[in-house]
């Protein structure tokens, strides 16, 4: 589905107010049990859970990223592909920023409200893998810090808002190069920081009816 701009807007929108209905959310209460519906212990970290519930209540019916179950759109829940359906092969609508050229955070390019970012330590252990959803960039003095919206990861299974610290290089600018993001807010780089591996952009997915 080809959105136009008003369209785009009004899904953006949509996505805001849908986490901003749940999050923050704690192990078992009636927040979590809507959000996290098909996790169970063993399947992995739970930080996709907020995105699938997130796209499935957009009307997202595009069965090989929406990690879900629903017969009506042909969706079924995958136990443990929360994050390999977000990052679709490194592929479209799969924005790569690592590992195939040219970064589009380097050219400037950033996520949009709603959009789900993927972050890892390339070559480093499965945990390492966190999606989250993307809220709003913004700038304070030198510094680039991302809103979001999360699950998993140090908070076990708690959902809750986060700021980051996005680190855009300034020496050696390689249009290639990576891009790492701390874990927490007024950080400077530091070893534990992850790459930025891209973010799976909404406007580009198949929807149920018009968002």
């Amino acid at each position: 589905m080809l959105l136009d701009s008003d369209q785009e807007g009004k899904l953006r929108e949509k996505a805001r107010k849908l986490v901003e209905s749940v999050v923050p959310f704690k192990y078992g209460d009636t927040n979590y049990q809507e959000v996290c519906k098909f996790f169970q212990k063993g399947f992995g970290t739970s930080c996709g859970c907020l995105c699938h519930w997130m796209m499935y209540k957009l009307g997202a019916a595009n069965p090989d990223i929406v990690n879900w179950t629903d017969a009506a759109r042909g969706l079924s829940f995958v136990a443990g592909a929360n994050i390999s359906r977000i990052y679709h092969k490194n592929t479209s609508p799969f924005v790569a920023c690592a590992g195939r050229g040219i970064n589009p955070l380097m050219l400037g390019l950033r996520p949009s409200t709603g959009d789900i970012v993927f972050i890892h330590q390339p070559g480093g252990p499965q945990n390492k893998e966190h999606v989250f959803v993307f809220l709003d960039e913004v700038r304070q003095g030198e510094r680039t810090k991302w809103k979001t919206a999360e699950s998993g990861q140090e908070g076990g299974t708690d959902s809750k808002f986060k700021t980051r610290v996005l680190h855009l290089p300034t020496k050696d600018l390689k249009l290639g190069g990576e891009v790492k993001i701390s874990d927490m807010d007024n950080t400077g780089p530091a070893d534990g920081d992850r790459t930025v591996m891209g973010w799976l952009d909404l406007s580009k997915l198949d929807y149920v009816g018009t968002p």
